[in-house]
C-alpha cells in the first residue's frame, strides 16, 4: 500500500482529542528536527553493545521487544526502564504472515502478553509503542486499506499510542498526528550501506523540521543483508547524533510532545 492510502486510512485512528482542542501541532515542534534511536526485536547484541554505548553519550534508545527473543534476559531488559530506555511490543513470536489471522486470536496470542509484561517492567503510566514485525499491516482479509484499519483499532483497543514501519521519510508534526500508526523510518543495514545515506536522512529531518526514527537490528559481525552492523558502525552513529548536536529522545518522549501540543490550551 502506498502512502498516501494508508493516510487515508488511518485518519479515522488519529489522537483522539476533545473537539474544542482540535489544534494543530505547532509545525516548529522540532526547529532543530528530532532524532530517536530504535532497536527491533529484543536482541542480545542491543543489550550487550547499543545500551552501554547510549548511556556513555547520555542517550536513551526505544527497544520494541519480542518475547521469544529477549525472555531469557527479561530481567536484565527490564532494569532499562528506570534508566530512561523505552520498552515497546514487537509481539511475542514476530508473525509476518498476518492473512490467514483471526485479530482477536492475533491481540490475544501475540500483543497482550507482552502488554501485560511491559506494564509491570515499566509501570502503567507509561506510554505504549509499536513495531510491525516485517513492516506488514495486511491483518485478516479484505483490502489494504481494511486491513490497515483493523490493525490499527486493534492496537488503539492494546493501548498503542503510535506504531512503526521500517520505510519512509521523517516524520511532520501533522503525520504523526493524523497517521499515528504508520511512523515512517529508516532501518540501518537494510537500507543503508554506512553512515552516509544516515547523515543525509538526518539532514533531511533537520531541513523540514522533522522527527528521524532511526532502526537497528543486529550489532556484530554477519552481513548487511540480514541487518548486522558492526560495533563501530553502532559507536559511529551515537557520536554523530551528539556531535550534531541534535535533540534526541525515545519514541514516547516524541509522541507525548505531539499530544502535548495538542492539548496546549494556552495556545
Amino acid at each position: 500500500m502506498d502512502r498516501r492510502s494508508f493516510l487515508g486510512a488511518c485518519a479515522a485512528t488519529a489522537l483522539s482529542r476533545p473537539a474544542f482542542a482540535r489544534i494543530r501541532p505547532r509545525p516548529d515542534l522540532w526547529p532543530r528536527g528530532y532524532v530517536s534511536l530504535a532497536y527491533d526485536d529484543g536482541l542480545d547484541s542491543q543489550l550487550d553493545i547499543a545500551v552501554p554505548q547510549l548511556e556513555a553519550a547520555g542517550l536513551r534508545g526505544t527497544f520494541y521487544l519480542t518475547w521469544d527473543n529477549m525472555k531469557d534476559r527479561a530481567g536484565q531488559w527490564a532494569a532499562l526502564a528506570p534508566r530512561g530506555h523505552e520498552l515497546a511490543n514487537h509481539t511475542v513470536t514476530h508473525p509476518c504472515d498476518l492473512q490467514r489471522q483471526r485479530p482477536s486470536t492475533f491481540a490475544a496470542r501475540e500483543i497482550d502478553p507482552l502488554q501485560r509484561w511491559l506494564t509491570n517492567a515499566e509501570g502503567a503510566g507509561r506510554g505504549r509503542d509499536f513495531a510491525y514485525p516485517c513492516d506488514v499491516t495486511n491483518l485478516g482479509p479484505g483490502t489494504p486499506n481494511d486491513q490497515a484499519r483493523r490493525y490499527a483499532r486493534l492496537l488503539r483497543r492494546a493501548g498503542m499510542l503510535s506504531a512503526r514501519t521500517s520505510e519512509g521519510p521523517p516524520n511532520s508534526p501533522y503525520s504523526v498526528e493524523h497517521a499515528p500508526y504508520r511512523l515512517q523510518a529508516l532501518a540501518l543495514a537494510y537500507n543503508t550501506s554506512g553512515l552516509d545515506e544516515v547523515r543525509e536522512y538526518v539532514a533531511t529531518a533537520i531541513r523540514r523540521s522533522a522527527w528521524a526514527i532511526l532502526v537497528i537490528h543486529e550489532i556484530g559481525d554477519g552481513e548487511r543483508k540480514n541487518g548486522f552492523i558492526p560495533p563501530d558502525e553502532h559507536s559511529n552513529l551515537v557520536h554523530m547524533i551528539v556531535e550534531m548536536n541534535l535533540p534526541c529522545g525515545t519514541v514516547e518522549a516524541a509522541i507525548g510532545a505531539v499530544r502535548n501540543a495538542l492539548f496546549d490550551p494556552l495556545r
